[in-house]
C-alpha cells in the first residue's frame, strides 16, 4: 500500500490535465490496420470473413497497436507444442529482443518456466495467438483458440513497468495467484491488451482479471467476464496512471468489496464505448471510483449491476446510456449483440477503434456499437466509402459518396436500384472508383483472387451503368446476371458512357441483351484492361464487348472467351468477342477464344454477319483501329450464306483504317462466304507479321481457310510477312477454295509464308486462290500447299478471272499445278520447281525469258525454317527493278 500511496500522490496534481489530453486524444485513439477474424463469426458468407494474409512492412519502433498482420518486424518467433522455434510461450519471450513479434500456435499452454505466471514480459514486443502450424501468416483467433492457462495457482501474465508489448488474440483463464493484484493480467507500464477474452480468474485480494498499475496502458476490444477479486476490482482493477479503456464488454464480473466491474483506487482512466453489464460487487457493482481518483467516462452503457452501476465519486459520464445490451445468449457468454441492441450506433467515427474484437470493420452503420462486438446483419454485401462508414447495398454508398472517392465492396451484391429510369445494380454518375476484392475484416488491401466480390443484377437489368464524363474506375468484381431485353439495348454487365473510364480486373460474365453483353461503350476513351469476359450472349453485335464509338479506346490483356451471339433471321451482326462499330480502338495483347457467332444458314441475305473472335464495322468517321498482339483462336462464325458474312477470327467490313499485326490467328472456323481465319470486306486494311495457321473455312460460299479479301470498290489492302499455314477451304461456288488465301480485288500480298494450307478435292488454289481484279502476289513462299484435281487446282495460286500480277515469288512442292489459269496470267521472276502437276497449268504462262527458274530452292529446313542457304538459285534471282 505504501507505493500506492506515493503514486496516487504523485499522479492526482495532474490529473486535470491528463484527463483534457485523453478526451482530446487518447478517446479516438490510433487507427488501426484491419484485422484477421474467423470466417465463421458476424454472419454472411465464408470469402466476406476470411482472413486477409500478413505482407511484409517496414519495421516499427514500440508501436503503439500493432495489427494482425506482421508489419515487417525485425524477427517473428513461433511456438507451438512441436516442431516450432519455442513450445512454451514463456521461452520464447525470453529468447526473444526488443520489437520482435511472437506467434503462438493454437492450443493451451500452462508452463511456468519458473516464473510467477505462465508469461513474464519484460520488454516490449508483440506476443499474438490464433496461429495454426499450417499457417503463421493469418491470425485467426476464434478459429484457431490459443489458450493460456493459469490452471488455478498462478497468474497467467504478469507485464513489468516501462516497457509497452501488445498481447492480443489470446484466451486468458484460470489465473489465481497466491498474492498480490491482477488474477488474469498485470500490467505495470504502457501495455496494449487487446482482442482477448479474460475469463474465470480470481485474485486472492484486487483485481480479479486485470490489474492496471500505473502507466498509460490500452484495453481494446476485450470480453471480460467471470472474474472474481476477494477485494476490489472483479474485472479490471485502476490504480494510478492514465489508461484507456474502450470497446470493451465486462459481464458477469464480481468482488466482494467494490467495483464487481471496474475499481478505479486512483489514477485517471477513460472509460469508452465499453458495455458493463450484470456484475456484482457490494458497492458499485459496475464502476466505482475511490476519493481522490479521477478518469473520464463517456459513450457506455452500465446496466444491471448488483450493488448499484456506479458507485464512489463516478458519474456516468456523456452520451451513456443504462440499458439491456441483449447479448445474443449471455447465459453460454456469448456476448455479441442482437439487432435490436441499444448500444448499436452510439459511438462516433473519431471514438472508436477501426474493428471490433473478430476483426469486423467498424462501424457499419452510421456510428459504431458500444462493446467489443460490432453487430452485422444478416447480410452478403457490404460497401464503404474510403475507411468511413459500412453500408449494405452499394447503390446506397455510391449515393453518399463524393467525387473521387474509394468505395470499397466485400460479399455478394444482389438485386437492382433505379436512377434516372434505369435499373441496375450500380449506377455512377460522378469520378470515383468502385473496387471490390476486400472482406469486413479486410478493408485497407484489395485480394479480388482471394475475397471473390460479386455484383448480381438477378436479370432484372443491367449490372453497372456508368453515366459520368469524368473518369470512373471499377475492378476486382465478378459481374453477372444483367439482363436487358430487345436487340438494340446495350451493356448488360456494364455500360460505359463518354468518359476516360477504367474498367480492369473484373470477371463479366452471364450477361444477356442485344449488343454489348459483358461491356458496351458508348462514347468515349475507355480502358478495358485484365478482365476475364466470358460467356454472355446477346443477339446483335459483340458477345463480350461493343464498341459503339470512342477516342483512343484500349481494350488490353484480357481474356475474351465463351460469349456467344445468336443473331435472328436476315439480321446483320457478329463479333462474338469484340464488335467495333467505329472510333479509335486500340485491341492488343488480348486471348479471344471459343467464342460464337451462329447466324441461319438457310435462305438468303445480303446481311453482313460473322467475326467469331472480333467484327470491324464500317466506320464513316475514319477512326483508326488496331488489332496487335493477341492470340484469337478456336472461334467460331456461322454467317449468313447472302453476299457477305464469314471470318472466324477476325471480320473487317468496309473499313479502311484498319491494322492488323502481330497476332496468333489460328484454329477459328467459319461457315459463311469466307475466311476461316480472317475475313476483310470492302476495306483497306493491312495485315502484317501474323501468325494464321490451322483455320478452317467451311460449308461456305468462296473459301479463304486463312484470309478471304473481297473489295472490289476499296482501296489496296495490304498483306505482308505473314505465317500462313495449316488452313483448310471448301466452298459451294465455282470456283472456290483458296485454302491460305482467296482474293478478290486488288490488294498487294508480298513477303509471306504460306505453306500447307489445302482444300477440297473440287476446289482451286491451294495456296491463294485468285478470283477476279488485279492483285500483287509478290515476294512470298508458298510451299507444299494442295488443291484439288479438277482442272488442275493450281496447288499454289489458281487464277479464276483475274489480271494478277505475280513474280518474285518461291512456288514449290505443292500438290498439282504450281499456278493454274483459267484465264491469262503470266509469272515473272519466281522460282516454280517441284509441283505434283506441271509448273503453270491452263492460261498460265512460267518462261525462263520472263526470269523463272526451275531449281530447288535450299530452305534451310523445309517446312519449318524458309531461309535460303549459301548458293541457293533464288539468291539475287528477283525481278531487279521491281522488288518487295
Amino acid at each position: 500500500m505504501g507505493r500506492q500511496i506515493i503514486v496516487r500522490f504523485v499522479l492526482v496534481l495532474s490529473l486535470a490535465v491528463i484527463s483534457l489530453m485523453v478526451l482530446l486524444g487518447l478517446l479516438a485513439g490510433t487507427r488501426e490496420q484491419v484485422y484477421a477474424a474467423s470466417q465463421s463469426m458476424g454472419g454472411g458468407n465464408s470469402a466476406l470473413f476470411a482472413p486477409p494474409p500478413e505482407p511484409a512492412g517496414a519495421p516499427a519502433a514500440n508501436p503503439p497497436a500493432a495489427p494482425l498482420r506482421n508489419g515487417g518486424e525485425t524477427s517473428v518467433i513461433t511456438v507451438c507444442k512441436t516442431s516450432c522455434d519455442y513450445n512454451t510461450v514463456q521461452e520464447a519471450v525470453s529468447a526473444a529482443a526488443e520489437g520482435d513479434v511472437i506467434k503462438v500456435a493454437q492450443g493451451t499452454y500452462t508452463d511456468t518456466d519458473g516464473s510467477d505466471g505462465v508469461v513474464n514480459i519484460t520488454k516490449t514486443l508483440t506476443l499474438r495467438g490464433g496461429y495454426t502450424t499450417t499457417d503463421w501468416t493469418i491470425s485467426d483467433l476464434a478459429a484457431y483458440t490459443t489458450t493460456l492457462d493459469g490452471e488455478g495457482s498462478n497468474r497467467v501474465i504478469l507485464v513489468a513497468n516501462n516497457i509497452s508489448p501488445t498481447i492480443e488474440g489470446f484466451h486468458i483463464v484460470n489465473g489465481k495467484p497466491a498474492s498480490g493484484c491482477g488474477g488474469g493480467v498485470y500490467i505495470g507500464g504502457g501495455a496494449t491488451l487487446r482482442r482477448n477474452r479474460i475469463y474465470g480468474n480470481e485474485a486472492s485480494s484486487i483485481g480479479g482479471g486485470v490489474c492496471v498499475f500505473g502507466g498509460s496502458p490500452t484495453l481494446e476490444n476485450n470480453f471480460i467476464y467471470t472474474n472474481t477479486a476477494a477485494n476490489d476490482g472483479g474485472g479490471v482493477y485502476v490504480v494510478g496512471g492514465a489508461p484507456l479503456l474502450r470497446h470493451n464488454t465486462l459481464y458477469d464480473n464480481a468482488a466482494n468489496g467494490r467495483g464487481g466491474g471496474v475499481y478505479i483506487a486512483s489514477g485517471a482512466p477513460t472509460i469508452s464505448a465499453t458495455i458493463v453489464a450484470s456484475n456484482t460487487a457490494n458497492d458499485g457493482g459496475g464502476i466505482y471510483g475511490a476519493d481522490g481518483s479521477g478518469g473520464l467516462l463517456g459513450y457506455n452503457d452500465v446496466w444491471d449491476n448488483d450493488g448499484g452501476d456506479h458507485g464512489g465519486v463516478v458519474v456516468a459520464g456523456s452520451n451513456s446510456i443504462s440499458a439491456d445490451p441483449r447479448f445474443a445468449a449471455p447465459s453460454g457468454f456469448d456476448l455479441r449483440l442482437q439487432a435490436n441492441s441499444p448500444c448499436r450506433d452510439q459511438i462516433p467515427l473519431t471514438q472508436m477503434t477501426e474493428v471490433d474484437h473478430w476483426g469486423l470493420a467498424r462501424p457499419f452503420g452510421d456510428q459504431a456499437d458500444m462493446g467489443a462486438h460490432e453487430f452485422y446483419s444478416t447480410f452478403t454485401c457490404l460497401a464503404r466509402i474510403e475507411s468511413g462508414q459500412i453500408y449494405s447495398t452499394v447503390q446506397t454508398a455510391l449515393d453518399a459518396a463524393t467525387a473521387g472517392d474509394l468505395v470499397r465492396v466485400a460479399g455478394y451484391c444482389a438485386g437492382i436500384e433505379v436512377r434516372d429510369g434505369i435499373s441496375q445494380t450500380a449506377y455512377i454518375s460522378q469520378a470515383l472508383t468502385l473496387r471490390g476484392g476486400y472482406t469486413s475484416t479486410n478493408w485497407s488491401a484489395a485480394d479480388p483472387d482471394v475475397y471473390t466480390t460479386v455484383l448480381d443484377a438477378q436479370e432484372q437489368g443491367r449490372v453497372i451503368y456508368v453515366d459520368s464524363a469524368a473518369a470512373v474506375e471499377v475492378e476486382g468484381f465478378h459481374i453477372r446476371g444483367g439482363f436487358i431485353t430487345g436487340t438494340t439495348e446495350s451493356g448488360g454487365g456494364i455500360y460505359l458512357s463518354s468518359g476516360p473510364h477504367v474498367i480492369q480486373g473484373n470477371s463479366i460474365y452471364s450477361n444477356t441483351n442485344g449488343r454489348g453483353g459483358g461491356i458496351y461503350v458508348a462514347n468515349g476513351s475507355a480502358i478495358i484492361r485484365d478482365n476475364d469476359i466470358h460467356d454472355n450472349d446477346v443477339t446483335t453485335e459483340g458477345g463480350g464487348i461493343h464498341i459503339a464509338d470512342g477516342d483512343d479506346v484500349l481494350v488490353q490483356d484480357n481474356d475474351i472467351h465463351d460469349n456467344v451471339v445468336d443473331i435472328p433471321i436476315s439480321s446483320p451482326g457478329g463479333g462474338g468477342g469484340v464488335y467495333i462499330a467505329q472510333g479509335s480502338v486500340r485491341v492488343q495483347d488480348n486471348k479471344i477464344y471459343f467464342n460464337q457467332v451462329s447466324a441461319p444458314q438457310t435462305g438468303s441475305s445480303s446481311a453482313d454477319n460473322g467475326g467469331g473472335g472480333i467484327y470491324i464495322a464500317r466506320d464513316d468517321f475514319a477512326g483508326n483501329i488496331v488489332v496487335q498482339g493477341n492470340e484469337i483462336y478456336s472461334n467460331v462464325a456461322t454467317a449468313w450464306l447472302g453476299t457477305y458474312g464469314g471470318g472466324g477470327g477476325i471480320n473487317i467490313y468496309d473499313n479502311d483504317n484498319v491494322w492488323v499485326e502481330d497476332n496468333e490467328i489460328y484454329d477459328n472456323v467459319c461457315s459463311g462466304q469466307g475466311g476461316g481465319g480472317i475475313y476483310v470486306i470492302r476495306s483497306s486494311s493491312t495485315i502484317r507479321d501474323n501468325r494464321i495457321y490451322n483455320n478452317t473455312q467451311q460449308d461456305g460460299g468462296n473459301g479463304g481457310g486463312g484470309i478471304y479479301i473481297y473489295q472490289w470498290d476499296a482501296a489496296p489492302s495490304t498483306v505482308e510477312r505473314n505465317d500462313i499455314h495449316g488452313n483448310s477451304a471448301s466452298g459451294s461456288s465455282n470456283p472456290a477454295g483458296g485454302g491460305g488465301v482467296f482474293v478478290l480485288g486488288s490488294p498487294q500480298i508480298r513477303n509471306n509464308l504460306i505453306y500447307s494450307n489445302t482444300v477440297d478435292s473440287t476446289d482451286e488454289g491451294g495456296g491463294i486462290l485468285i478470283y477476279d481484279d488485279s492483285p500483287t502476289i509478290d515476294g512470298n513462299t508458298i510451299y507444299s500447299n494442295l488443291a484439288g484435281a479438277s482442272g488442275g487446282g493450281g496447288g499454289g495460286i489458281y487464277n479464276h478471272n483475274g489480271s494478277p500480277t505475280i513474280r518474285n515469288n518461291v512456288i514449290v512442292n505443292n500438290t498439282n499445278d504450281g499456278v493454274y489459269g483459267s484465264s491469262s496470267v503470266t509469272v515473272n521472276y519466281s522460282d516454280i520447281w517441284g509441283n505434283s502437276g506441271v509448273r503453270c497449268g491452263g492460261n498460265a504462262t512460267c518462261i525462263a525469258a520472263n526470269g523463272n527458274i526451275t531449281a530447288a530452292p535450299m530452305f534451310a529446313n523445309p517446312g519449318v525454317d524458309f531461309h535460303l542457304l549459301s548458293g541457293s538459285p533464288c539468291i539475287g534471282a528477283a525481278d531487279p527493278n521491281n522488288y518487295p
